[in-house]
Parts: structure tokens; C-alpha cells; sequence
């Protein structure tokens, strides 16, 4: 792709953005790719040099899965992706 062609890509998407500003893409994942998404992400939001605005964002889907998983009445699961944050629990 040359410089231009990815120049008139991101303006295209930017106008879909400003044209669906309330767009939600509601997903549906299985159990066991849940873990291992959101252990990702934990993974990824550790790293020393991951400190920008998208990684705030990514941070916050994070909580809100756990969240979620949570009040569907998975605790222990809950408890356990929490623990992906936190380096002492690594093995």
C-alpha cells in the first residue's frame, strides 16, 4: 500500500466514524477465548512503553469484561482475570 492509498484509507475511516459516532458492535465470545483475550490484554498493558490514550481505553474493556463476568455470576472468573493485572501472580 503506498503512502497515499493508506493517507485516503484513514480519512475514509474517519468519515465512517463521524458518520455512526454511536456505533456498538456487540460481540459474543466463547468462555475460553474470553480468558485468554482479556489475559492478553493484561499482558499487553504491562508493558513499560503501553502508556498512551488507547491503552486507557483497552484498561477500561478490560474492567468491563471483568465486570460483567462478575455480575453473571462468575466470581472465582472474575477474581482470576484480576489477577492477570498484578505481576506477583505471574507463573
Amino acid at each position: 500500500m503506498t503512502a497515499a492509498e493508506r493517507k485516503n484509507l484513514f480519512e475514509f475511516v474517519c468519515d465512517e466514524a463521524r458518520t455512526h459516532p454511536d456505533y456498538i458492535l456487540p460481540i459474543h465470545v466463547p468462555f475460553n477465548d474470553l480468558m485468554c483475550l482479556v489475559a492478553h490484554l493484561h499482558l499487553v498493558l504491562r508493558h513499560p512503553q503501553n502508556s498512551g490514550a488507547s491503552s486507557k481505553i483497552v484498561r477500561d474493556i478490560c474492567d468491563a469484561i471483568i465486570d460483567r463476568v462478575e455480575e453473571d455470576g462468575m466470581p472465582s472468573t472474575a477474581r482470576l482475570l484480576r489477577m492477570g493485572e498484578l505481576p506477583e501472580h505471574d507463573a
